[in-house]
């Protein structure tokens, strides 16, 4: 009987847990397809504020840091872009993402902190390759 009690439970967190990161897909599905970037905003904020450890809430704060880019809102993004590259999982950290970040913090006017990211980054890009998307990006021509 304790045995299928401890297979209920089991089943029902995996259940939970499912259910949550389905949730979180379907919300960031949705931020993503709206052309209105407050309301983009709105729903990114609601996934980082789940306290998920899913791939979402970082994707989120790489998007929310994104809009803040082109806003000038420099010093939001790039705190955004640190936190981003220094804490999220290694498979989700590009080198878009970390020049994104050396970009908004010289667009700042923080050239000192620029210079100290760019040495410790500089190590994480030595262990980390580009992924073949990156480098397609690269490639594209800039009237694509």
């Amino acid at each position: 009987m304790k045995l299928l009690n401890r297979i209920f439970i089991l089943f029902c967190l995996s259940f939970q847990l499912f259910a949550q990161s389905k949730d979180l897909d379907l919300k960031y599905e949705k931020a993503i397809n709206l052309t209105n970037a407050d309301e983009a905003l709105k729903l990114y904020e609601e996934i980082i504020n789940s306290n998920n450890d899913s791939d979402y809430v970082w994707f989120s704060k790489l998007k929310k840091a994104e809009i803040y880019n082109p806003k000038a809102s420099y010093i939001a993004s790039s705190d955004i872009f640190k936190d981003f590259n220094l804490k999220a999982p290694l498979h989700l950290q590009k080198h878009s993402s970390k020049d994104l970040l050396f970009k908004s913090i010289n667009a700042a006017g923080h050239t000192d902190s620029l210079k100290v990211y760019q040495e410790l980054l500089s190590a994480c890009l030595l262990y980390t390759s580009p992924s073949p998307r990156d480098v397609e990006e690269s490639r594209m021509p800039s009237s694509a």
